[in-house]
């Protein structure tokens, strides 16, 4: 059977909608891309102002997030729906038997009646809230290894509702970028451990006392140190912030469980957990008479 005029201007026109829809798909999609352009948002990599832009469709406005800040996430929006359900309940019933003589040997089981129960349900819209932030470097960081809160932090910059294919291509395509946008972590966190090394060798270097302490114990936050070590004399030494000084804590002391706080300088109260053998160490030398709560 012939191909009649129409038929071929039919094809024509699905082979070249296919490879629009290819075209589109690969302009938006490129990872490799310095720039992003999708159906609700652009972005490109301002490399003179060292900062990503990104412009909503449709207006002039952009944001703008320095290199090596960037914290982004994408999480598909979704609505939960409670409804109620209907259960029915069960009739009452009897089962027996027909015996000898005619008697009947039953037994009436009641019945129950019916119930509901409020059900919720999730369900997604199809969209994705695609939120780009900047965050404080190194602070947050600091902040987050130390297992500390990092709101404060961490500044909104721009958020936006994409379809499904468009956010997927979207962070994909910050994640391609991320050596630029995001936080060099690796290289701060040698930094970090290089300066938590220094204040601890600080606090260890101003002990008098000979030996290893009886008990040690530190810990690091964004600001500092916070260190404590007992001696075998009993005096305890502590010492807290950036530039540490170690100091005797005298009586201002407290042992509560496995928690001992001790207050320096009459205001910087300081709380440290111990383990079972720190103790152990703590007892003996409170039976040597060397130290007491």
């Amino acid at each position: 059977m012939p191909i009649t005029p129409i038929q071929l201007a039919l094809g024509g026109a699905v082979v070249f909608l296919f490879l629009v829809a290819m075209v589109w798909r690969a302009h938006i999609a490129l990872p490799n891309r310095p720039s992003f352009k999708g159906k609700t948002v652009e972005a490109w990599l301002d490399n003179d102002a060292q900062c990503l832009r990104v412009m909503p469709r449709g207006e002039a406005r952009t944001y703008a997030i320095p290199f090596g800040r960037l914290a982004f996430d994408f999480k598909p929006q979704t609505y939960v729906e409670a409804r109620r359900v209907h259960h029915d309940g069960a009739p009452a019933r009897t089962f027996g038997s027909i015996g000898p003589g005619g008697a009947f040997n039953g037994r009436t089981y009641e019945g129950s009646g019916g119930w509901s129960q409020t059900v919720t349900e999730t369900h997604h819209t199809g969209l994705t809230n695609a939120t780009l932030s900047v965050i404080d470097v190194p602070e947050a960081l600091h902040r987050q290894w130390c297992g500390e809160d990092t709101k404060a932090q961490t500044r909104q910059v721009f958020l936006a509702s994409l379809k499904g294919g468009e956010a997927e291509a979207f962070e994909r395509w910050l994640r391609r970028h991320a050596k630029v946008l995001r936080p060099d972590v690796d290289r701060l966190r040698g930094q970090w451990r290089q300066q938590c090394d220094v204040w601890l060798s600080t606090c260890r270097r101003q002990r008098t006392g000979q030996g290893k302490p009886v008990v040690e114990c530190f810990r690091f936050c964004h600001d500092g140190i916070r260190y404590l070590a007992v001696e075998d004399s009993g005096a305890i030494l502590a010492a807290r912030g950036d530039a540490p000084l170690l100091t005797d804590v005298g009586t201002s002391r407290a042992l509560e469980g496995e928690r001992l706080t001790v207050l320096r300088n009459c205001s910087q109260e300081m709380t440290f957990d111990l383990t079972p053998d720190d103790i152990k160490a703590l007892q003996k030398l409170v039976r040597k008479g060397r130290l007491s709560f």
